[in-house]
């Protein structure tokens, strides 16, 4: 084993740079000039993903509420894509305005506020759908002339 000039960490015989700092070993080491020891990387500080005003994040929200605030969300978006079939559209709709109001207590409470809010474009893409059929019918046949 051959002793490090700069450092004097053990290397294998065969070895022409340290292992341990990167400085030429052996007869070459007088050669060139001794390398510094490259800087030693020390751990980065654990920073905590807890919000802040010193809570852990798994005390914030209610656990609980994540199921509601998931059905929220997954009725707004159906009440979305069936804004065109109204008897669809209505009670899934406001059920899902109901389920994503009460998940903002939750965890999830994004998923929630997606869920509010696709819910009432939901609602009122329908509002609107109905509005521009009826038009178009009473245009069409007269109804109410």
């Amino acid at each position: 084993m051959a002793t490090c000039p700069n450092c004097r960490a053990q290397n294998p015989d065969a070895a022409t740079f340290c292992a341990t700092c990167g400085a030429r070993m052996g007869a070459l080491a007088n050669t060139a000039p001794a390398a510094s020891a490259p800087p030693t990387m020390t751990a980065a500080p654990a920073y905590s993903s807890a919000p802040s005003m010193g809570m852990p994040a798994a005390t914030v929200g209610d656990s609980k509420r994540n199921g509601q605030a998931t059905a929220g969300l997954v009725l707004g978006i159906i009440s979305l894509v069936m804004f065109w079939f109204w008897p669809i559209c209505m009670p899934v709709g406001i059920v899902g305005i109901v389920m994503a109001a009460l998940g903002m207590k939750s965890q999830k409470k994004g998923m929630a506020i997606g869920g509010l809010v696709t819910s009432i474009i939901g609602l009122f893409s329908m509002i609107v759908f109905i509005a521009i059929v009826g038009a178009a019918l009473i245009s069409t046949y007269g109804i109410g002339y």
